[in-house]
Parts: structure tokens; sequence; C-alpha cells
């Protein structure tokens, strides 16, 4: 049996490691394999756009997780191909916003309703979208996986004070 010590995240693997506790000790009887993913209780930079699928139909979503943030629709652009070419996005606005639900969960409203799972797997070099439920009455529920969950903004402050002493160059 594997012990893995996992301060205030959940962890996913072959199975499933869950740690409502900070600092709580889980076992899983498999060794985790390389790849693990944790629920992002924050998220920056918190604009995505990533190509999404509902049932044989491929778009190009935006999605803003912050206060006054939306989900665009981009349904000209399948597979958002466009948009990573020309950086072209002509997505209109079909949810808003309303909050981040502790473990990690986006709640959006408007013409379609989300919850999106907010994940990172350090492994990707992108994001990924995934819908997992679609639902006649135009409720999804669907996972948004980061490389990191906060990337840091460059600083403004500069890293040293200036000299009074001109420089030889």
């Amino acid at each position: 049996t594997a012990t893995l010590t996992v301060p205030e995240c959940i962890v996913e693997s072959e199975n499933t490691l869950s740690n409502e506790e900070s600092g709580k000790s889980v076992s899983t009887g498999d060794v985790l394999r390389d790849r693990v993913v944790t629920v992002c209780d924050d998220i920056f930079p918190s604009e995505y756009t990533v190509p999404a699928r509902a049932g044989s139909t491929d778009y190009c979503l935006r999605i803003q997780v912050e206060s006054g943030g939306e989900i665009f629709l981009d349904a000209s652009d399948p597979g958002c191909s466009r948009f990573n070419a020309e950086g072209t996005f002509d997505g209109v606005p079909r949810s808003t916003y309303v909050r981040t639900d502790p473990g990690g969960v986006a709640v959006y409203v408007g013409s379609y309703h989300w919850s999106i799972n907010l994940k990172q797997d350090i492994s990707l070099s992108e994001a990924t979208f995934d819908i997992n439920i679609a639902s006649a009455s135009k409720t999804f529920t669907a996972t948004l996986t980061v490389p990191k969950c906060v990337v840091e903004a460059p600083s403004q402050q500069p890293s040293a004070a200036p000299s009074s002493v001109p420089s030889l160059l």
C-alpha cells in the first residue's frame, strides 16, 4: 500500500485520492503513476480559449474564470484552428461567471448553465477542456485542466535599485 501526504488538494491518478482535511495522509492500493492531477481553488491567468466537442460538433470556447467573466462560443471555428493560427476569435457570450465553489468548480448561468471543474496537470503544455455531461436542457458539466493553476505575473518592481554611477557601456 502506497501512502501519500496531500496538503490541501485532491489528487487523482489510477485511483482517486481525496484529502478533505489539510495534511491528512491518503492511501491507495497501487503505486501512483507519473500523471498527478490536482484541484485548482484559484486560477490565473483567468482566461482560456480551448476547443470543445458537444455531441458530434466541434466549437471554440473562451472561458473567463473571474468576476464579470463569461463563456464565449465561436461556432465558426471548430477546434479553434483559426484562433490558433491567427489569434482571431469571433465568439459570442453565452454564459456569465457566478462563482467558484469549494473544490474548484466554476459556476456559470445564461443561455447555457455550466459547472466546470478546474484542475491542474503539470504534465500538460497547454490547457485542455472536456465536456463530461451535456443535456438537452443546455446544462453542462465539464473539466478545464491547465498546466499550472496560478502563474505568477512578472513583478513591476525593479530587481535592483538604480545606480548613481554611470555605466561604461
